[in-house]
């Protein structure tokens, strides 16, 4: 298949996810493989949603604070220009390490039932993978400016510790992180990391970029 045909379907695909989304979103309801159910925001300026879930029930943060030590001493940061004084390994985390793959699978496995639950009356076939993945630290005065993670059709967020930190904001809305969270929202939505004020917070996060893969035949003949 041509580049462009290909990229001319990965821009219908996106909008008509973001287009259901917007409009059967408030229909939802997250059952099945997650031991706990979702909190859903709205962030009213968009019309989008955030999912916060609580892992600490089947995820050990403990665990992935030693897993994020052992990494961070054996890989050296990489400069991000929107992260300021902080700690950042490349994008190919999940290529270096197996220690947070139990971590990167459950967020795979919730996106997937999110995205099913939104089009499971269309004739849609989705399944979303990580091709992105990273982890951050952040040491005093550290922040992250407004950004997006578009093209990518869903990003998350996983607080592998956070203890006396700043919050993260998506426009309208104000989250406040504690270890154990869970965000996952469309990579289109603008968010950043307020300053981290004290030498006594702690924040460690994972997060990770995530792609659809879907029958290309549908899209056959259609313009």
């Amino acid at each position: 298949m041509k580049q462009s045909t290909t990229n001319t379907i990965h821009n219908k695909y996106n909008r008509g996810v973001e287009k259901l989304a917007t409009h059967q979103s408030h229909k939802l309801e997250i059952a099945g493989s997650n031991p706990a159910p979702a909190t859903k925001y709205e962030v009213v300026s968009t019309n989008l949603f955030v999912y916060e879930y609580n892992c600490n029930e089947y995820i050990n943060a403990g665990e992935l604070v030693k897993s994020f030590n052992d990494f961070s001493t054996k890989h050296v940061s990489h400069h991000h220009k929107l992260m300021h004084n902080c700690y950042v390994s490349g994008y190919d985390l999940h290529k270096k390490t197996k220690s947070f793959d139990k971590l990167l699978n459950h967020i795979e496995n919730i996106t997937n039932e999110i995205t099913n639950t939104l089009i499971k009356n269309t004739p849609i076939s989705v399944e979303y993978k990580i091709l992105e993945a990273w982890v951050a630290s952040y040491s005093k005065y550290g922040y992250q400016q407004e950004h997006s993670h578009f093209p990518f059709g869903y990003s998350a967020i996983y607080y592998i510790l956070a203890e006396n930190t700043s919050n993260i904001e998506f426009s309208d809305l104000v989250i406040k992180p504690y270890t154990g969270m869970l965000l996952l929202f469309p990579g289109i939505l603008k968010h950043k990391v307020m300053p981290v004020l004290s030498h006594h917070s702690e924040r460690i996060v994972l997060a990770c970029n995530l792609y659809p893969t879907f029958n290309y035949s549908y899209f056959q003949g259609k313009n």
